[in-house]
């Protein structure tokens, strides 16, 4: 197969899917701003209520409150700690008692004269597992903000990244397994097409979709029949 082909093919390719990064990035980059501004909202009222709390019952200067846009600032940048090491099943693991001698959740709903409607339920919220979900709860509302900005700057990354790949080594990369059915072994690669860069190539090939790196015995590379066909209209 002609390698230049290939290349243009891959420049293609390759565009298209760091354009689809680019949006996905700039989408979640303007969805962030909003949401940081409310977190850092958020993070401010905490800090207002934990010393508002203890002002009255350890005697705390109300004073600390002139350092609420600081201290803002800085649970915002914990919370963003939080995220790269929050465990996502974890948070998503909620619990409540009821408080009662059954455990279904009994949804109540009435309407007091003089006051309106009413609406409540028999979860028990002291219990310590209730306790518990509900934090989990903020917590996650809390890592919105860290989730989007973090994942709007990996996109952005990627978009960089997929169009900085070595074309040329990679085409002909490319082309060589495509005359291979079956997973082609780095060391085979490497006698097969010379001249090219292992460590940079083999990187950039991971960043090709339908490339895929084979690890249960020997580690290797193979195509996936989606590019195989690809290759066959270029």
């Amino acid at each position: 197969m002609d390698t230049e082909k290939i290349v243009s093919w891959l420049v293609a390719k390759q565009g298209r899917k760091s354009r689809a990064h680019l949006v996905g990035g700039i989408g979640l980059l303007i969805l962030s701003v909003p949401a940081l501004v409310i977190t850092y909202g958020v993070c401010c009222g905490l800090y207002g209520v934990i010393i508002a709390s203890l002002a009255s019952c350890l005697g705390i200067l109300e004073g600390a409150l002139v350092y609420t846009p600081v201290a803002g600032v800085v649970i915002l940048i914990l919370c963003f700690t939080a995220y790269r090491k929050a465990n996502r099943d974890t948070l998503g693991d909620l619990s409540f008692s009821t408080g009662t001698a059954s455990d279904k959740v009994v949804h109540i709903q009435a309407y007091v004269p003089g006051v309106g409607r009413i609406a409540g339920s028999t979860v028990n919220p002291l219990a310590p597992n209730s306790i518990h979900s509900m934090a989990k709860i903020v917590t996650t509302v809390l890592l919105i903000a860290p989730a989007l900005s973090l994942n709007a700057i990996n996109k952005l990354v990627k978009a960089w990244r997929v169009r900085t790949i070595a074309f040329a080594d990679a085409a002909r990369v490319i082309a060589f397994l495509d005359t291979r059915p079956h997973r082609v072994t780095y060391s085979q690669i490497m006698e097969a097409v010379p001249g090219i860069d292992p460590s940079r190539t083999f990187r950039d090939l991971g960043r090709v979709e339908g490339v895929l790196t084979l690890v249960t015995t020997r580690v290797g590379l193979s195509l996936n029949d989606r590019l195989r066909s690809e290759l066959n209209r270029v």
